[in-house]
């Protein structure tokens, strides 16, 4: 298991990496490299920039602090550190500074706090993911610049996220885009925006495990692709307490 000060000296790999590529001291015939840990780095093939970084299940465990080496990858476009351990420590508001990032996966990484609204800054997502961090928590008002700020925006994972003082009308503004959408146990509470359903792209509605949600389900003229899914309907039906609209 990797601890803080080998996390510390992984993301300082990664810049001395980029560095070295970018002044042609490291060559490789293919863009993507692969470490002795499970670990995946992608490099633009011009630039020489890091765009890609995965380790998820690598053991990862110990605190991502602001001033890390992560943060100078200015270029990242993914992002994936799922299942690992940073040791219940708060999600930096740096992880909003990566302009260009289009997928970002933190599922399972033991952060804590308020999602800092600094996540907001990311205009060009493609899909989010928070699942799972025990004591993490979005505030309304970070939801709604989220939402907002997105035109690109397929899929948002926010499982067991406490999101009990989110409005679910701040969910009425989702991009057309949206695929999925996961809410599983989030605490939230009130009624459920209709249109929702009517979202032209969206294939995976998971709202159950919120037993203070209400709502109702379309039942007629609905040409959304949701209506093919089983679990999307008859589990729903179940669990939002619905009336024919």
């Amino acid at each position: 298991m990797l601890l803080a000060p080998r996390l510390y000296l992984l993301f300082h790999l990664l810049y001395q990496c980029q560095y070295a590529i970018q002044n042609r001291a490291l060559l490789c015939s293919n863009s993507r490299t692969h470490f002795h840990f499970p670990m995946t780095i992608q490099f633009h093939f011009i630039t020489g920039h890091v765009i890609g970084i995965d380790v998820s299940c690598s053991q990862l465990q110990g605190t991502i602090h602001s001033n890390s080496s992560l943060f100078s990858l200015q270029h990242l476009q993914r992002l994936n550190l799922s299942y690992n351990d940073f040791s219940g420590s708060k999600l930096s508001p740096k992880f909003g500074w990566f302009v260009n990032m289009t997928h970002l996966n933190l599922t399972t990484c033991n952060f804590t706090g308020e999602v800092p609204y600094e996540i907001s800054y990311l205009s060009k997502l493609v899909s989010l993911d928070l699942s799972r961090n025990g004591n993490m928590k979005l505030e309304d008002s970070s939801l709604q610049r989220l939402i907002r700020n997105q035109t690109k925006l397929s899929e948002l994972f926010f499982t067991q996220v406490d999101m009990s003082l989110v409005s679910p009308n701040s969910f009425m503004n989702l991009s057309s885009s949206l695929t999925s959408l996961c809410l599983y146990d989030c605490q939230l509470k009130g009624r459920f925006p209709y249109n929702i359903f009517h979202l032209p792209n969206l294939h995976f509605l998971d709202l159950r495990y919120n037993h203070n949600l209400t709502g109702s389900i379309p039942k007629y003229n609905w040409s959304s692709p949701l209506k093919s899914k089983k679990m999307a309907v008859e589990e729903l039906d179940r669990r939002i307490s619905g009336c024919q609209e």
